[in-house]
C-alpha cells in the first residue's frame, strides 16, 4: 500500500475532515489531482482497503476525472504526501499558542510595527506565566522570548537599561542544565546495559552548582527531578529516590505525559533493582508507583493497558498479599486490555490470584485455558502449575511436569541463558524439596533439618533461581 494511503488510514475522523478542508484551500493547494484524490479517499474513509485504495485503482479514479486533461499520476501522489506533511506541521503549530505569538513577534519586529509588537509581547509573556508546565520546553520558551525581546530592544536604540539580556541568559542556563541532567540520566542507564563512551562536559560544574544552591534549584522541578534521578542512578542512594518521588508527586502538573512516563520508568527500574537485591521494602514502593500511574492513566497507550503491565501489577500486588486489591484490579482492568490478548491475560492472572487465595481447583481449571501465545505465558503457566501440584501433594504430577519441562528447556532455542537457568533451577530444587517432603514422616528431626539445610544452602549459592522467595518459604514451612 502506498505511503500516502497508509498515512490517511491512520487519521481519525476529525483529522480527515480537517485535511480535506486543508487540501481545498486555494492558498495552500492549487493541484486539482490532489483534491480529487483526497475527496475520493474521504468518500471511502474509514474503509480504506487494499482494493479501493490500490495505486492502480487510485490512478483510474483521478486520471479519468473530467477536470484532468493530461499528465501523470505519480506527481499527484508526491504532491499529496507533501501536502499531508504540511498539514501535520500546521496542526502542531495551531496547537502551540506560544510559537504562534513568537513568529508573529518576529514578523512585527521586521516590519517595525511597534504598537502591535508591544501588545503581542505582553500576550506571549502572559501565555508563559499562565502555563502550568514547568518542564525543559517551558524553560526553552523563556529563553526564546528573552532572545526576541533583546532583538527588539536593539532595534529601538533606546538609552535605558535592558533586562532582557540577563533574563535570556538565566532562562538559557536553566534550560541547558535541565537538558544536561536529563541526558546524564539516560547515559547512566545505557552504560549499565551496553559498553559505550559518552562525554559529559560541564556536568561536574553543574552538579557542584546545584549542591551549593540546592534551595534555589529545589524550586525548579525540571532541574531538581533530573538531578535527583541522576544521583539515584549513580550513587544508588535511597534518599535521591524519595526526593525524586516527592518532587514528581508535588509537581506532576509541571510535566508533559512523556516526561512523566520517563520519570516513573526510572523510579520503577530503581525499585526493581533493589528488590532483586532482596531489599523487600521496595516491593511496596513499586506497588505505590504502579498505583500512582494508574490513577493518572500513564500506563494506557491509546486507551489500552499492556498485558505485561497488567501481569506485573497483579504479581506485585499478590507478592504483597494485597488479594482484595488484586482481584478488583484484575476484573476492572480486563476491559482495558487489547481484545486479541484480553482473555488469555485475564485467565493467567486470575489463576495467579486463585493460587495465592489457595483456591487450587480454580487454578487448574484456568491454566488449562491459557494459550501459550508468548514465551512468558508458557513459562509462567508451567511454574504456576508446578507450585499448585506441590501444595496439593500431587508429587507424581509434579515429577512428570518437571521431566517434560526439562525437555522443553532443552528444545527451546529462543530463551536467554539467564531465563533458562532460572527456571531450570526452580524446577530442579522444587523437585528435590518435594522428594524430601515425601520422606519427612520417616526421618528423625535432626536428619530432616540437615537435609533442609543442604537444600537451603544450595538455593543460596545458586545465582539464577526464579521464585526463590516461594521456594525458601516452602522449606521454612517444613521446619515448623
Amino acid at each position: 500500500m502506498n505511503r500516502f494511503v497508509r498515512s490517511i488510514r491512520e487519521l481519525d475522523r476529525r483529522e480527515m475532515s480537517r485535511f480535506v478542508a486543508f487540501v481545498h484551500s486555494a492558498y495552500l493547494n492549487k493541484h486539482k489531482g490532489v483534491r480529487i484524490l483526497v475527496d475520493y479517499l474521504n468518500s471511502v474513509y474509514p474503509n480504506v482497503t487494499l482494493e479501493n485504495a490500490h495505486v492502480t485503482h487510485l490512478e483510474k479514479v483521478v486520471m479519468s476525472h473530467p477536470d484532468i486533461k493530461t499528465g501523470s499520476f505519480a506527481p499527484v501522489l508526491t504532491y499529496a504526501q507533501r501536502l499531508l506533511e504540511s498539514f501535520f506541521a500546521m496542526e502542531s503549530f495551531l496547537h502551540d499558542d506560544f510559537q504562534q505569538q513568537l513568529y508573529l513577534l518576529q514578523q512585527l519586529r521586521h516590519r517595525k510595527q511597534t504598537e502591535p509588537y508591544e501588545r503581542h509581547l505582553k500576550k506571549a509573556q502572559k501565555i508563559l506565566d499562565k502555563n502550568r508546565k514547568q518542564d525543559a520546553r517551558h524553560l526553552f520558551h523563556r529563553f526564546q522570548l528573552g532572545y526576541e525581546t533583546g532583538e527588539y530592544f536593539v532595534l529601538q536604540e533606546k538609552r535605558q537599561a535592558d533586562t532582557s539580556l540577563q533574563e535570556r541568559q538565566n532562562a538559557f542556563d536553566l534550560y541547558f542544565i535541565s537538558e544536561k541532567l536529563r541526558d546524564a540520566c539516560e547515559i547512566q542507564v545505557r552504560q549499565e546495559i551496553m559498553k559505550g563512551e559518552y562525554e559529559l562536559r560541564f556536568l561536574g560544574p553543574i552538579l557542584e552548582d546545584i549542591r551549593c544552591h540546592l534551595e534555589k534549584y529545589q524550586s525548579i522541578p525540571a532541574i531538581f527531578i533530573f538531578y535527583s534521578l541522576y544521583q539515584m542512578l549513580r550513587e544508588e542512594d535511597h534518599q535521591y529516590y524519595f526526593a525524586a518521588l516527592h518532587t514528581i508527586q508535588e509537581n506532576k502538573m509541571a510535566f508533559d505525559r512523556p516526561d512523566l512516563i520517563t520519570i516513573y520508568n526510572y523510579l520503577m527500574n530503581f525499585c526493581i533493582a533493589r528488590i532483586n537485591r532482596n531489599d523487600k521494602g521496595f516491593l511496596q514502593e513499586l506497588f505505590t508507583l504502579y498505583k500512582l500511574q494508574l490513577s493518572d492513566d500513564l500506563l494506557l497507550d491509546d486507551g489500552y493497558l499492556s498485558e505485561w503491565d497488567y501481569k506485573n501489577i497483579v504479581t506485585t500486588a499478590l507478592r504483597l498479599n494485597e488479594l482484595p486489591w488484586a482481584i478488583q484490579f484484575i476484573e476492572e482492568y480486563k476491559a482495558l486490555l487489547l481484545p486479541g490478548s484480553r482473555e488469555n491475560a485475564y485467565r493467567f492472572n486470575k489463576a495467579s490470584y486463585h493460587y495465592e487465595a489457595r483456591e487450587y481447583d480454580s487454578v487448574l481449571e484456568l491454566l488449562t485455558q491459557v494459550e501459550y501465545s508468548d514465551l512468558r505465558y508458557s513459562l509462567g503457566t508451567r511454574a504456576l502449575l508446578m507450585r499448585t501440584y506441590y501444595d496439593l501433594d500431587e508429587f507424581d504430577a509434579l515429577h512428570a511436569l518437571t521431566e517434560s519441562f526439562k525437555q522443553y528447556l532443552l528444545r527451546n532455542r529462543l530463551m536467554s541463558d539467564t531465563r533458562r537457568l532460572g527456571y531450570y533451577n526452580l524446577f530442579r530444587l522444587t523437585r528435590k524439596t518435594a522428594l524430601l517432603r515425601t520422606r519427612f514422616p520417616y526421618l528423625k528431626k535432626e536428619k530432616a533439618n540437615r537435609e533442609l539445610d543442604k537444600i537451603m544452602e544450595e538455593i543460596g549459592s545458586t545465582d539464577e533461581v526464579f521464585n526463590r522467595s516461594w521456594l525458601v518459604k516452602k522449606i521454612n514451612d517444613l521446619r515448623d
